[in-house]
């Protein structure tokens, strides 16, 4: 193999009128000859010329070659809808190998009859050993951002292109402000009075909450700072019409300048992973679960919201995917949503609470149109966005105490502060009341131990047998007890008839020494062979 070059194009932005003085430099295509036995070294070169091909370039993620795509119209497609212009990320395929190397480097084949090298193809031998490597010199990508962001060391991510401190590719859509690297704390505060603007004609229930929309504001451009994963931003609301989903997607208007990635709630966990594993491929930055209905919440969904990389089952396939960057903020929208109990501690809740009977006939709107509002706004709303964040880090990121929250401390330390920084209560402050209702779970155990102490007053202990009889001899009184069963221990086939003593008492097991409300159920014994319940004091111990 031996290679030369030749000059075959020119770098874009050069211009066919431009004088020889003003031409912009021509790239150099590199000659590869292809010969028997030197397949290491020519796939050397043919990862050359594509480092070299600026104009098309090419990533590593999770072990595969990649390259970034914008869909040209919108695409619905396993339970997701994406809009036109969706960045997605791509593993490149041996087809599209081949024409990539084609168009990299001039690839040619001795040809014995002419006596001559002549130019051909690029081989899909070639195509398939680069593609399978494993180990390349192209740079890894995280992911695709449109707008500014902030690096871990609180910097403004604005050139666009590449970030090698970050992994992410930057590409504007429009052409943005710039961010005054050292911004007063005036001004952040005056930056959160403008970016608050795109939700001024939205029912809050409370200031907490218009907080936490904020907080919801600034995630997507805090992410690349925050070293962990994010919570879902949970958007409830008391009547269909108040605005939950075009808050979310007034979010990802400022954020991409389109709609949100929509993803239809499945209520299987198997087909949530699927979706899950279709937007960790693609790369979305933001994700909506709009109009969810029955419970919020799953193990799938749990993992996704702990974690930032995601590795599943291809679809269609026996092969698992590579171990994928999760950088998703998720978002999800309901009417008075009723949520799991893992899933409680792991969502934002911001609640809209209409005053009307029909909210979508509302008139008086400060922004009529707030869509195009925000489009002619975007800019702006995007440098006041960076700058409540950078003002935040340039005072050397102060923290006031503010309760905790496992799992979600980075995102506490950079977006839940800096929204308390520029003058807005905790945005977590909407999590009080949510905990103590939005869980079903907790809601079921309080009825059930509200049921039992009627049963057995001095604690002398159940069995589920004892239970079950009592509910069947006397239904109607103790019509709580029976529904918290029920909730807690459902029937098969939607009938209500009460569980076996049996089924009662493995689910009796599973959320024993819980404590609600200051108390919980322990196992206190047993009798014939069978563990006996009561209710005691969340400090009176754990029982057997």
């Amino acid at each position: 193999m031996s290679s030369e070059t030749v000059k075959l194009f020119a770098v874009p932005g050069s211009s066919a009128d431009s004088t020889a003085d003003t031409a912009a430099p021509v790239r150099q295509i590199p000659v590869i000859r292809l010969s028997g036995g030197e397949l290491p070294a020519i796939v050397d070169a043919a990862e050359d010329s594509l480092l070299e091909d600026l104009e098309h370039p090419i990533y590593q993620r999770g072990g595969q070659l990649v390259a970034v795509t914008f869909l040209d119209r919108q695409l619905a497609r396993g339970g997701i809808v994406r809009e036109a212009g969706t960045p997605l990320v791509r593993p490149i395929q041996p087809a599209n190998m081949v024409e990539r190397l084609t168009r990299a480097g001039r690839y040619e084949s001795y040809s014995r009859r002419e006596q001559e090298w002549r130019r051909v193809n690029a081989p899909a031998g070639v195509a398939a050993a680069l593609l399978a490597r494993g180990v390349w010199r192209f740079e890894e990508l995280v992911g695709v951002i449109e707008t500014p962001a902030l690096r871990p060391d609180g910097t403004v991510l604005d050139a666009p292109g590449y970030d090698p401190a970050t992994g992410l590719f930057f590409v504007p859509g429009i052409e943005f402000l710039p961010v005054d690297q050292n911004p007063s704390r005036a001004e952040a505060e005056e930056a959160a009075r403008t970016l608050l603007e795109v939700s001024c004609d939205f029912p809050f229930a409370g200031e907490e909450h218009r907080a936490a929309y904020l907080a919801a504001q600034l995630t997507p451009f805090a992410r690349p700072a925050i070293e962990g994963p994010v919570p879902l931003v949970l958007i409830d609301k008391n009547i269909h019409g108040a605005g939950g989903t075009l808050s979310a997607d007034l979010i990802s208007n400022v954020a991409t300048g389109r709609d949100m990635t929509r993803a239809s709630y499945p209520r299987e966990d198997e087909e949530m992973r699927k979706r899950i594993t279709s937007i960790a491929l693609a790369g979305d930055r933001l994700a909506l679960f709009d109009n969810v209905t029955g419970t919020l919440g799953g193990a799938a969904l749990n993992a996704a919201l702990t974690g930032t990389t995601w590795r599943d089952r291809i679809l269609g396939a026996s092969e698992m995917t590579p171990v994928l960057p999760l950088l998703t903020t998720w978002f999800a929208t309901s009417n008075n949503a009723s949520v799991e109990r893992d899933m409680v501690r792991r969502a934002l809740p911001i609640r809209l609470d209409s005053p009307l009977e029909h909210p979508e006939e509302r008139a008086g709107f400060r922004h009529p149109d707030v869509r195009r509002w925000v489009r002619e706004n975007r800019a702006h709303l995007v440098r006041a966005a960076l700058t409540i964040l950078r003002a935040y880090f340039a005072a050397g990121a102060p923290e006031v105490e503010l309760r905790s929250w496992g799992s979600y401390e980075s995102w506490c330390r950079v977006v839940r502060q800096a929204v308390v920084y520029v003058g807005l209560p905790d945005p977590c402050g909407t999590r009080v009341d949510f905990v103590a209702s939005s869980d079903s779970e907790r809601v079921s155990l309080v009825a059930l131990m509200d049921g039992l102490l009627q049963l057995d007053p001095f604690g002398a202990g159940l069995t589920a047998g004892d239970v079950v009889r009592r509910l069947q001899r006397t239904p109607d009184e103790l019509r709580g007890l029976r529904d918290a069963i029920l909730e807690l221990c459902p029937p098969r086939g939607g009938r209500e008839d009460l569980p076996t003593p049996h089924s009662l008492g493995k689910r009796l097991a599973f959320v024993r020494n819980r404590v609600v409300g200051g108390r919980m159920l322990i196992r206190a014994g047993s009798r014939d062979g069978s563990a006996t319940w009561s209710v005691v004091s969340g400090s009176g111990g754990s029982g057997e």
